[in-house]
């Protein structure tokens, strides 16, 4: 049976994990959370691994935390854990992962006590097996995939990383909080482009206007200068300006790239590098996971989700650096959440999903990340997160997405901001005339008197 549900976001609801065992589509499927023994029983019917069924319960305990909070889990569908709402008093945007896995103390017990039962079936409740595999599940977004994709992964390889309880509990709760900044960061992203959407033409038109003011009253300053005594004058000046303000800007483009990094090479070997091979590797799977939109002539139109996916890998990938620790942090999470889109639309499509032998092996890049490069991680994010929502004025572009009135007062102002900028062009042009005529006449009255 074919499902007419053709596209789906970051997370794989639960509902579908246990309808796809039935072959059957996803059509009108209630999305609710289950009863843990009928999950247990579902997973030891299906002859499901331990990181299948740990990740069956946790998926349960997020979409209760999600209803518990006033978010029906079927809106995870539509649009992912990233829920944005600018009708909202305060709370304009919810990283719903980030927001569980921050009160997972409220969850965990209950989950490790179904564990428990799960382990009476199974030679599988080893507290350390339990303890690696709900971090692993919880950091590296595995709840967010379908539950059958899991079944290759190797439940005693995950579990044999044998972490310290405390540090595991800091850990994901250091990647909750990571998460947290790249929602934020998303959040902006969001608010420019809705803003940019909003008022996308006379913004252009200031713009325009405000780059011909700003060399209008350049030329002028040349036309004023001793030197230039004829339009010929002004105008090569002008040009020789033009010229060395490229020049300029292509030389600062050029001291914008990464400064090298002089730390110890053995030190970014194992953390810097090993972050940058797995977001290279993220990006090879996500690319053949969107191949057919390369290797179908009308693969655009009938895979539209696959194709935006892959125009955001390449994004992320190609503003990769070896030498921000915090900014490979990001990149790599972002490439784990379009990985999880990818694997999830394929599943949605009845698509076969390629590379699955590799995919486990960039799920665990994190496994071993320093405890003191995480938490400086997180630090710097936030500072970074704080500066961008000033840097990019988003509380002041907030005002006019949330409301209409307040966006035709903008776009009154941003009009007149536009005629004030053609008055002073106007006006700027007069007084280069001016001054060119003066020294015109100047330069004639000495002619007459030699």
């Amino acid at each position: 049976m074919e499902s007419t549900l053709k596209s789906i976001d970051d997370y794989f609801p639960l509902a579908y994990d246990i309808h796809d065992t039935h072959n059957g589509g996803y059509d009108d499927l209630q999305v609710k959370p289950f009863d843990a023994d009928v999950l247990l029983t579902f997973a030891d019917q299906n002859k499901l691994n331990g990181i299948q069924t740990l990740t069956l319960l946790t998926k349960n305990a997020f979409e209760g935390h999600c209803l518990l909070n006033g978010l029906p889990p079927g809106k995870l569908v539509e649009s992912g854990t990233l829920q944005i709402d600018f009708e909202a008093n305060e709370n304009y945007f919810m990283e719903w992962t980030s927001a569980f896995v921050g009160n997972i103390d409220q969850y965990k017990k209950g989950i490790k006590a179904v564990w428990k039962n799960y382990g009476k079936l199974n030679s599988t409740s080893d507290e350390v097996l339990f303890l690696s595999m709900f971090h692993l599940i919880l950091c590296y977004q595995l709840f967010r995939l379908p539950v059958a994709f899991l079944s290759t992964f190797d439940t005693q390889k995950l579990g044999a990383r044998s972490l310290n309880p405390d540090f595991i509990k800091m850990n994901f709760k250091v990647f909750s909080k990571i998460l947290n900044n790249v929602a934020r960061k998303s959040f902006i992203e969001v608010v420019n482009e809705r803003y940019n959407q909003q008022f996308e033409t006379v913004q252009l038109q200031l713009q325009s206007k405000e780059n011909v003011l700003t060399q209008l009253l350049a030329k002028l300053d040349m036309a004023n200068q001793p030197s230039v005594k004829t339009n010929d004058d002004l105008e090569k000046a002008y040009f020789d300006f033009m010229v060395a303000t490229q020049v300029t800007k292509f030389e600062k483009k050029k001291y914008e790239l990464p400064a090298p990094d002089f730390t110890d090479d053995r030190e970014k070997e194992g953390v810097n590098r090993q972050l940058v091979a797995g977001i290279r590797k993220l990006y090879k799977i996500i690319s053949k996971n969107c191949r057919e939109v390369h290797t179908s002539l009308d693969g655009q139109e009938r895979y539209p989700q696959l194709g935006r996916c892959f125009i955001a890998a390449n994004a992320v990938y190609n503003f990769i650096s070896d030498n921000d620790y915090s900014r490979l942090i990001v990149q790599y999470l972002q490439m784990i959440l379009l990985l999880c889109k990818a694997v999830n639309n394929r599943m949605i499509l009845g698509l076969p999903i390629q590379n699955t032998d590799k995919i486990e092996h960039v799920f665990n890049t994190l496994a071993d990340m320093p405890e003191e490069k995480l938490i400086e991680c997180q630090k710097s994010l936030g500072i970074e997160t704080q500066y961008l929502w000033l840097f990019y004025m988003t509380e002041f572009k907030l005002k006019f997405i949330r409301d209409n009135e307040m966006a035709e007062i903008h776009r009154d102002f941003l009009h007149r901001k536009i005629k004030f900028f053609e008055t002073r062009i106007h006006q700027v042009t007069e007084e280069i005339n001016s001054v060119m005529l003066r020294k015109h006449k100047t330069s004639g009255q000495q002619g007459k008197s030699n």
